[in-house]
């Protein structure tokens, strides 16, 4: 629920040296701001799924550097994603996924996003991404490829992917990118592996985010996640992210 954000501007960095998303997700709303929104932007607001759409423009960013592009086709490229991708369209997309969630649906799961326990964690990101590009990170990083953690906790880091489903929903966002600039860019595509490296990437900074929390304590972090209402949120935000705008509706 927290994580997208935090995982969309790692990545996002990472893959593309950008860093003002990670500026844009370590301000977090003023606790009285986010208290005086409609139950329906606070649920997307502490979810941190706001900003996801983020990854279209972050995915063309990337394939600008690897190959050259004439700056009209760039032009050419951007509007088109852009018009489908506005920040409004985003938002009508997010809502029709509140809306498949009952009134009182809606008020367990922003229940839920509220419990100090998911604040602390939201705080944790928020450490984190500061120290995302030091050397500190890095070196952790490299430590978690040359010798892998237990089975055990490398199944728990996974269950929060999996439950949280920020792998799944940043490919799902980049394949909508990849279909636009395929279509127009044919003697480019994706590397074969860019999937499995999305996973491996989300692994890594789990592993760094949660180093000092026990096995005992992520189980119990997991067991948030299972509650029936964020995973069907989720869900109708997977769906939403492939349906065309013009399909869009917020009714129940």
């Amino acid at each position: 629920m927290f994580l997208r954000s935090l995982l969309i501007a790692i990545l996002g960095i990472q893959l593309y040296s950008v860093s003002a998303i990670a500026e844009s997700v370590t301000e977090l709303e003023p606790q009285s701001a986010v208290q005086a929104m409609s139950v329906a932007d606070q649920i997307i607001v502490l979810s941190g799924l706001h900003s996801l759409n983020d990854q279209i423009r972050l995915t063309a960013q990337q394939v600008f550097e690897e190959i050259p592009v004439p700056h009209s086709q760039r032009f050419g490229i951007a509007q088109a994603l852009g018009k489908r991708w506005t920040t409004e369209r985003w938002q009508e997309k997010l809502d029709a996924a509140v809306a498949v969630l009952s009134e009182s649906q809606q008020q367990h799961l922003l229940a839920l996003l509220k419990q100090e326990k998911l604040a602390e964690i939201r705080e944790m990101e928020a450490k984190a991404i500061s120290v995302q590009a030091s050397e500190e990170f890095k070196a952790y990083q490299q430590k978690v490829r040359d010798k892998r953690p237990s089975e055990y906790r490398l199944s728990l880091i996974n269950q929060v992917d999996d439950l949280a489903h920020i792998s799944d929903m940043i490919i799902l966002m980049r394949k909508q990118a990849y279909a636009e600039l395929q279509s127009q860019l044919p003697e480019w595509s994706p590397a074969e592996d860019w999937q499995i490296a999305v996973k491996q990437q989300t692994q890594e900074f789990l592993f760094y985010l949660f180093k000092r929390t026990n096995n005992v304590g992520l189980q119990d972090f997991i067991a948030q996640y299972k509650s029936r209402e964020l995973q069907l949120f989720f869900k109708a935000v997977k769906t939403q992210i492939t349906v065309p705008a013009s399909e869009v509706t917020t009714a129940n």
